[in-house]
């Protein structure tokens, strides 16, 4: 069921049972770039039912499963999906991981975080606020992959300060971005430290990715 939504053409909606292998098929899910498994609100306890659906996707992706015909995908086909899933209780996070999920989202959580950022530091839920808005002239944090930008000599083997200045120097372009942290092997380094005891970062790697604040995806 597809929404005429603005920024989001390519968005559909599943309103059959999400946990079905032949709803799921129908809905050409292994040949989607992402899937976004909602928490049920009808539901007192939705998380296992949450995890069931990342489990359904994930073994429907393995099996290589094309849509509708139940035939095996071609290679040009997306052999898994970026699972997003939302749950209740944050504590069942390793089990959606196991399930499939690549990513959980737990609302409760980051609420009561931004709250109580908000209570030491006045003014700051006004800032998270800005970032989760999804217009064209917002600024929004972007994840880019150094191994995809086209003159990654110039970023690797460089501190995050060498860097950031690299960026703040082409900040007059027209991608112009705002490193603000790195991500490697999976964990994100949000202004890393580079000396002293703490540190935690020396040199940009080719597997690393740089986090920035930018207007739109940059082209780096």
């Amino acid at each position: 069921d597809k929404e005429g939504i603005r920024y989001y053409n390519d968005v559909y909606f599943l309103r059959e049972d999400p946990t079905s292998t032949e709803a799921l098929k129908n809905a050409g899910v292994t040949q989607a770039k992402s899937v976004i498994i909602l928490s049920d609100a009808t539901n007192d306890k939705p998380d296992p039912q949450t995890i069931i659906c990342c489990l359904a996707i994930d073994k429907l992706a393995k099996a290589g499963l094309n849509r509708k015909s139940g035939q095996k995908a071609s290679s040009n086909e997306n052999a898994k999906p970026h699972i997003i899933a939302e749950l209740m209780d944050r504590s069942n996070r390793d089990l959606a991981k196991q399930a499939g999920a690549d990513e959980v989202v737990s609302a409760g959580f980051y609420r009561t975080g931004i709250m109580l950022q908000s209570a030491l530091y006045h003014g700051l839920s006004d800032i998270f606020h800005d970032l989760l808005q999804y217009e064209d002239t917002k600024t929004s944090v972007y994840i880019v992959e150094l191994s995809r930008v086209k003159n990654v000599a110039e970023y690797k083997n460089k501190s995050f300060i060498e860097v950031a200045n690299l960026l703040n120097n082409a900040k007059l372009k027209a991608n112009s971005a705002i490193l603000i942290g790195v991500k490697r092997d999976g964990k994100v380094l949000l202004n890393p430290q580079s000396a002293g005891k703490k540190a935690e970062f020396d040199k940009f790697k080719e597997n690393d990715a740089l986090i920035v604040l930018a207007d739109k995806y940059p082209q780096l």
